[in-house]
């Protein structure tokens, strides 16, 4: 989960506080949730990502662009003919083994925000006919199988990175998780 302020000259900028602010309130709502329903549950924060997590982690945003463009997107894959068969890759068995966990959550959202320049800016193109890009958002989370590394569900995030939105998804999975009584770790914050 990362925050960007998109400026004038069009480089977006990390923006440390919403970050952070966004971080903690998914983190909190997650941890909540889980707490109220007695899920067996880990939330992993990007600091403390062992290297074989931050490649998974690199990886799972990867797979889920080529995802958003290839199955939902326009740009279909056609040796998939609209099959959902897509994976991490056996090799993220280690996360399980490390967390004792069946399944785990990533979680990929970028968020970019016009600085009030860049939106003076626009507005200037814009009488001179030019449009300018006031900012963007992409985001998606992934539940995958930690044994065989496939991704069994996947959400693409709209309308913007909401509480309701998030913990909507998280309290589902969760709900989903605790009738099987499958243990999960969320990798959620990127480095």
């Amino acid at each position: 989960i990362k925050y960007y302020l998109f400026t004038a000259s069009g480089v977006p900028e990390p923006h440390e506080e919403w970050t952070t602010a966004a971080r903690e309130n998914f983190g909190t709502a997650v941890v909540d949730y889980a707490d109220s329903i007695g899920t067996d549950l880990t939330v992993v924060d990007g600091a403390d990502l062992s290297p074989d997590e931050m490649t998974y982690e690199a990886l799972h945003g990867a797979v889920g662009m080529a995802l958003m463009d290839h199955h939902f997107g326009m740009f279909k894959l056609p040796a998939k003919a609209g099959a959902f068969d897509w994976s991490l890759g056996p090799g993220v068995s280690s996360i399980g083994d490390d967390y004792d966990a069946d399944y785990a959550m990533f979680v990929f959202y970028r968020d970019y925000q016009a600085s009030g320049g860049r939106v003076a800016l626009s507005i200037l193109a814009a009488a001179a006919g030019v449009g300018v890009p006031m900012g963007a958002e992409v985001g998606f989370a992934s539940l995958v199988d930690l044994e065989s590394g496939d991704i069994v569900w996947f959400y693409v995030v709209t309308g913007g990175l909401k509480a309701s939105t998030w913990v909507g998804v998280i309290q589902f999975i969760l709900l989903v998780l605790s009738i099987v009584a499958f243990s999960l770790v969320i990798i959620h914050f990127g480095p």
